[in-house]
């Protein structure tokens, strides 16, 4: 039993046959002629002191339309039926009088006299239609604007006195608006759109609320008093809200809206201030309010709101039913009663915000608890009594009746499916059920009965059971893919399943577009792929009834929102989100995981000490999944704050591997240890382990950041010098095992050729040819591809394989090549040819050419040629007068002189090579070649063949060195 501090007795009229309208009194009876066979509609009519009603109680939905003609109401309803004006009274309506009406087109038509003008308003309410003739004021326009000047002066007086109902007009002129915000304390915002209004009400203090939409009038109700201004509604009069009037309370504020029909609220509150806002889809509060019977002291059973924050308890008649409510404002934002239910003496309303409920009865006790407020009656509440009556509980059965709409939105009921077909029975009673059912059916029904069993299993958590079972239903009928239901339920049944992408993509249809659960699940399975940004807006569509799931479903939404958000780095809805979390009945997991997420925000505003102990507490909790996110994070945070070297970072973070697998914990383990052992110049094994992480989670979305961190690791190894570091046997093994991170563009192609380089420049020829060979095979096209290939083939030429170098620059000759690359290609082509011993193909393909390089491999083709006479002449030409100049020779200079001399000692031209030595003598002395060159010039010599031996060895040994200098200079100059 609660403990309560004040009863409230409900005082007024006997309101027993007043559930939706009151009894309105004042409509001529017409006479009609009965129509045999047709339906029969109740009309119900009354005055009101601004307008006159007429109430058509239909028994389902019915199409109308209305219209005022001269002096005439006619309306139209699509359906054929005959209106019962037995409970009009005798007296006219002020507006109104002589109800007629006729068939016509199997239509109802009925028409009445109209009194006096008016201006229509009209709504349904369930299945009624309500048609209202308001007045219009007939002052001249100078009356008008002094009674609203009055009636504004007037507003101010009675929202203190509370004595008197005011109407509002939403288009004052100005000085009625100017002096309506002088009086207030403070000023409605109104935000949004026409379609979407948004009202804001920025409180100087903490207050409570309650709102909520009753036959499209929207309710704002706050408990304390305040004059507000609402002129910045004048501007939205054509939108959703038409009209409001405040309603004079002792001790609150009320405002009613006139809405338009179909629309529903969500209420919020920041700080002191709080939100209304319309929306086109369903919405209900995201902390309901639990309601449910409880055994009572009397007869029958008392009824209790258990919600924390109670406000004061209001009751108000409602100016346009004309019915009594009681309303209690509730103190957390988004706090309302979820369900509407009925019961003989009273209907509770669904509300965006704070507990709102329709008496029946005058009978009833109301009062306020600590942790709740109840209903109860001296006789007793005539309900019947709940299965588990000793104690409070939620109301889950069918037997209270009422409004089904919560139930209608809800496309996922995992706790409705788990039931089974005997709510009462246990899984393996139900199980045999279900089967014993599927076993008895024929073909056409099979698949029913699989549905049944499928969903019980999904239900239960048996969702590779479930999976199963809907796989057999798609292939006896494939159409079943365009089924929201069917959709949705494999959507689920996948994301327990942890197959996430394939649940994303079954969620993600035409026919789930206002299904806001599916938008929900969605979001969690968004999550497992880190696609955060999707996340969030699925949450924030599918939040509005995240109330209407299992409290451990709850959980998994907000906690999917909640990594999302922080990850995105918005930690005020982070925040946001715990709250609502922290007043759910969660499980210890769940538990543990909301400290850990207080403690990333403790660490995201700096206080890593703080941060540090959260993370100790979490860790000392012991359970296994949050304690490995724990220890994660607090090596992270102590790495951060320099109390432990990488080297521990990386010790503690392998004996973490196997804590826990499978998710988002074991991707960032993975990613931070290959971060710290590249810090620890471990390139091999950090590649390896990133390598992994990305490799277990290919589908997550983070694993893009993940490859980004191993082609910049990549880069830093091959671009910008990072890899010197490591010999180059290492260096080459670790580009071939990781060549797929190669960048593509030029960046790649210099990455490429400056580890051949290296390679070349310490005689790895064979696996920089080989770097160079995929490049070209795999990567390049066209120009780039002829300009890497010339230097494929060098390295080739210096391996001793013109063939190859030959075959390589015919395979990637082009039609159109730069002049300048097509230039190297060639002569590079002729030193092959040189190399092979085709000296006469070489001398033609420089027959193009001109320039110092040109001259040199002529130069060589007469050497290799033996053509000492060309060789003498060439040599000559080359030389010039360069032996009169003092400056020092060059060492290509130094070569030409050493083989003019060779050339004449072996045509046996003894004063050439005395004009040569006595030259050159000066020059080729103490350098390179200095030696040869004496010998060969000397005029003491033994015998001719003597002679000749020494220079032809002094040659062949001067070419190749000079040629593979040559080369590999132009290789080690790329390097630096």
């Amino acid at each position: 039993m609660y403990s309560g501090e004040k009863k409230y007795g409900i005082f007024g009229q006997r309101l027993t046959a007043l559930r939706s309208f009151c009894i309105l009194s004042l409509l001529v009876l017409g006479l009609c002629q009965s129509v045999y066979g047709q339906d029969r509609v109740l009309v119900r009519n009354g005055d009101h002191p601004s307008f006159s009603r007429v109430v058509f109680d239909w028994e389902d939905t019915t199409e109308y339309s209305t219209a005022i003609v001269g002096n005439k109401l006619r309306i139209t309803f699509d359906k054929q039926a005959e209106p019962d004006f037995g409970l009009l009274p005798a007296e006219p309506a002020r507006f109104f009088e002589n109800p007629t009406y006729s068939i016509e087109d199997g239509k109802l038509l009925v028409t009445m006299d109209l009194r006096e003008p008016g201006r229509l308003r009209h709504f349904l309410s369930g299945t009624k239609v309500v048609i209202d003739v308001l007045e219009v004021a007939p002052q001249a326009q100078e009356e008008i604007h002094q009674e609203e000047v009055n009636r504004t002066e007037r507003t101010a007086d009675m929202v203190h006195q509370g004595t008197e109902e005011t109407v509002l007009d939403l288009k004052p002129d100005s000085e009625v608006m100017a002096t309506a915000k002088a009086n207030a304390d403070f000023a409605l915002r109104v935000s949004g759109t026409q379609d979407l209004p948004v009202l804001t009400f920025p409180w100087d203090r903490e207050v409570k609320a309650a709102v909520f939409i009753r036959h499209s009038v929207l309710w704002v109700v706050f408990e304390g008093k305040a004059v507000i201004d609402q002129s910045a509604l004048s501007g939205w009069t054509d939108g959703t809200i038409s009209n409001f009037r405040k309603i004079p309370h002792e001790k609150a504020t009320i405002f009613l809206y006139e809405v338009a029909p179909g629309y529903f609220v969500k209420a919020s509150k920041e700080d002191k201030t709080w939100t209304v806002a319309l929306k086109q889809n369903y919405s209900v509060a995201m902390l309901p309010i639990d309601v449910g019977q409880q055994r009572g002291s009397g007869n029958g059973e008392n009824f209790f709101f258990s919600f924390e924050g109670v406000g004061a308890l209001f009751t108000v008649e409602d100016p346009i039913v004309g019915d009594r409510l009681f309303i209690v404002p509730a103190k957390e934002s988004s706090q309302g009663v979820i369900k509407r239910r009925e019961y003989p003496e009273f209907r509770v309303l669904e509300t965006a915000q704070g507990v709102a409920v329709e008496l029946y009865s005058d009978q009833l006790d109301i009062a306020r608890y600590r942790n709740g407020v109840g209903i109860s009656s001296e006789e007793g509440l005539s309900m019947s009594r709940s299965r588990l009556s000793s104690q409070f509980v939620m109301e889950k059965d069918d037997q209270a009746g009422g409004d089904q709409t919560a139930e209608d939105v809800r496309l996922i009921n995992l706790s409705k499916w788990r039931a089974g077909p005997d709510r009462h029975a246990d899984f393996n009673k139900n199980r045999r059920e279900l089967l014993y059912t599927l076993s008895q059916v024929t073909d056409d029904e099979r698949n029913q009965a699989r549905w049944d069993l499928a969903r019980f299993y999904v239900g239960n958590g048996f969702a590779a059971d479930a999976y199963g079972i809907l796989e057999l239903m798609r292939e006896q009928e494939p159409e079943l893919m365009e089924s929201p239901e069917y959709r949705a339920v494999l959507g689920v049944t996948n994301i327990l399943l942890r197959r996430n992408d394939k649940a994303v993509r079954l969620l993600t249809h035409k026919g789930l577009a206002t299904e806001l659960d599916a938008y929900l699940w969605r979001s969690v399975a968004n999550e497992a792929l880190g696609n955060d940004d999707k996340v969030l807006a699925d949450y924030k569509k599918g939040s509005d009834i995240l109330s209407l799931h299992e409290p451990k479903d709850r959980a998994r939404f907000l906690l999917s929102a909640i990594r999302a958000s922080y990850r995105k780095g918005d930690l005020e809805f982070m925040s946001d989100q715990m709250k609502i979390l922290r007043k759910y009945p969660l499980s210890v997991e769940q538990m543990t995981e909301l400290d850990y997420w207080q403690a990333k925000i403790t660490e995201s505003a700096g206080n890593l000490e703080k941060a540090e102990g959260e993370y100790d507490k979490v860790i000392k909790a012991g359970v296994r999944k949050t304690s490995a996110w724990a220890k994660l994070a607090l090596v992270n945070s102590e790495l951060e704050s320099k109390k432990i070297e990488p080297a521990e970072g990386i010790d503690r973070l392998e004996k973490l591997r196997f804590s826990w697998r499978g998710d988002d914990f074991e991707l960032e383990l993975l990613s931070r240890l290959g971060e710290l052992y590249v810090q620890q110049n471990e390139y091999r094994t950090g590649l390896e382990t990133l390598r992994q992480a990305a490799t277990y989670f290919r589908n997550n979305n983070k694993t893009r950041e993940l490859t980004k961190t191993m082609s910049s690791i990549y880069r830093e190894l091959f671009l910008d010098g990072g890899a010197e570091r490591l010999a180059p046997i290492r260096a080459v093994a670790l580009y071939n095992d990781y060549r797929e991170l190669t960048p593509l563009g030029s960046d790649g192609d210099l990455m490429t050729r400056r580890l051949a380089d290296r390679l070349v420049s310490v005689d790895l020829l064979d696996k920089a040819a080989e770097i160079l060979d995929h490049q070209i095979k795999h990567r390049l096209k066209g120009i780039a591809q002829a300009d890497v290939a010339s230097r494929l083939a060098m390295i080739y030429i210096l391996d001793n394989k013109p063939n190859e170098a030959l075959k390589i620059l015919r395979y990637t000759r082009q039609a159109q090549t730069p002049e300048d690359i097509e230039r190297r290609r060639r002569l590079i082509e002729v030193r092959a040819l040189i190399e092979l011993g085709s000296y006469e193909e070489a001398e033609v393909m420089l027959s193009a050419y001109q320039g110092p390089e040109v001259e040199q491999l002529k130069s060589d083709i007469y050497w290799k040629s033996e053509n000492w006479n060309q060789v003498i002449s060439h040599s000559n030409l080359q030389l010039g007068d360069r032996w009169q100049s003092n400056q020092t020779l060059t060492l290509e200079e130094r070569l030409t002189v050493l083989r003019l001399a060779v050339a004449l000692s072996l045509a046996e031209d003894g004063n050439g090579l005395t004009r040569v030595r006595e030259r050159y003598m000066d020059h080729m002395r103490n350098g390179k070649y200095a030696d040869a060159f004496e010998v060969i010039t000397a005029q003491q010599q033994k015998t001719g063949d003597d002679i000749r031996r020494l220079t032809q060895s002094i040659a062949s040994v001067d070419r190749l060195e000079t040629f593979m200098d040559a080369y590999r200079d132009e290789f080690a100059s790329n390097t630096n």
